[in-house]
């Protein structure tokens, strides 16, 4: 993708940087996200335990898209 905004992004890949939700730094952050090195290992089991479950991936979907809605 070039000439288009978000050039620089890599759909399909992992973060490589540490990024938080509010504030201007770590430090002011309201909610830190796990360390972008975890991140792989994390997707992982997650991907198991849905993968065992379907059933939870279902409702976890359903009760995400509910909550985003209100």
């Amino acid at each position: 993708m070039t000439g288009v905004g978000g050039e620089h992004k890599l759909p399909g890949e992992y973060r490589k940087s540490q990024n938080w939700i509010g504030g201007l730094s770590l430090t002011d952050a309201v909610f830190i996200l796990p360390h972008h090195d975890n991140v792989p290992e994390l997707m992982s089991g997650m991907e198991f335990f849905f993968a065992q479950r379907p059933d939870s991936f279902t409702r976890y979907s359903a009760d995400s898209y509910c909550a985003l809605s209100i």
